[in-house]
């Protein structure tokens, strides 16, 4: 008897998971794992909820350097998507995604042209309401943070 309700707390148990992964919205783009968690989308990592992405933007670099200007968006069919920044960060671009596209399959075919080195949503970073353990901080003794806003950045 003791078997049986093992088996079918077992039973039970597996049935809630499979019922639970499958109702969540996973997307890769290459080795980037993105799930839905709610209305948003976050980068998964083993399962759990990492940054949260931006999903109207794209950052890609493509191989050898090339400039975004010189990529033919027509040949993996996609309209020419915008460069919001222009090249950052040693040769990425940020793109925007048009309004009725879907990022991940944007993303999925950028990646699959071959031409492009990275491809991955773009990712909203958390910032720390600590203040810094420096004994300095907040006294005037740094180069004019209050000028930059650095206590609100």
């Amino acid at each position: 008897m003791k078997e049986i309700q093992k088996l079918l707390v077992l039973a039970i148990t597996l049935s809630f998971t499979i019922i639970l992964y499958a109702q969540a919205d996973i997307e890769y783009i290459g080795k980037y794992k993105y799930a839905k968690w709610g209305d948003e989308w976050y980068v998964s990592i083993n399962g759990e909820k990492g940054s949260k992405v931006d999903i109207k933007h794209l950052v890609v670099s493509l191989k050898n350097g090339t400039d975004i200007k010189e990529f033919n968006f027509s040949r993996v069919n996609l309209k020419k998507l915008k460069d919001v920044r222009g090249k950052f960060a040693g040769g990425f671009f940020e793109l925007e995604i048009p309004n009725g596209l879907n990022p991940f399959e944007v993303g999925k075919k950028l990646l699959s042209s071959g031409e492009f080195d990275h491809v991955y949503m773009n990712t909203y970073s958390k910032i720390s309401d600590i203040t810094p353990n420096d004994t300095f901080y907040g006294q005037g003794e740094h180069w004019n943070l209050d000028k930059i806003g650095m206590s609100s950045a």
